[in-house]
């Protein structure tokens, strides 16, 4: 008598590794997951900017660029030679000695991007979430499709 698999077990083997396949992908939400990590680099990248803007301020006594310019993630300004560059990137002014590398959003388009501006005494920095959006309605600031932080959260308009 020969020992081995008949073409009926192999087949009903396979069709059990597909459902549970199926039903684990169904659990775990890959999209979910995607945009659970893209959300957590941008809590992350904000926090390092915002340490780089406030050690920018203390060495300089100014915050970088120009006052009362929003800048976004997506254009470079004027002169700038490249978008992550520190010393000439999106935010308009060289804070290379305080970070080597000026963080853009994960998808970093027209609807995921990073903005920020800044007056003579405060500044706002911004993230569009896709997975944590009751952390954009709950931050204190005045746009609920941003998630703001800063030291004044109204100097940007929703």
């Amino acid at each position: 008598m020969k020992k081995g698999l008949t073409f009926v077990e192999l087949m009903v083997a396979i069709t059990i590794s597909l459902v549970l396949f199926g039903v684990v992908m169904l659990y775990l939400n890959p999209k979910e997951m995607k945009e659970k990590a893209r959300d957590v680099k941008r809590f992350s990248d904000l926090t390092k900017i915002e340490r780089a803007i406030n050690e920018y301020r203390m060495a300089n006594g100014k915050y970088p660029g120009f006052a009362g310019v929003t800048v976004i993630s997506t254009t470079l300004p004027p002169g700038a030679t490249q978008l992550q560059s520190s010393s000439r990137g999106w935010i308009n002014g060289d804070i290379s000695a305080f970070m080597e590398m000026l963080p853009t959003d994960p998808i970093n388009d027209l609807g995921c991007y990073y903005s920020y501006t800044h007056d003579d005494t405060s500044y706002e920095l911004n993230a569009r979430l896709e997975y944590y959006s009751d952390k954009m309605t709950g931050d204190g600031g005045n746009d609920p499709t941003a998630y703001e932080v800063g030291t004044n959260l109204l100097l940007m308009s929703p």
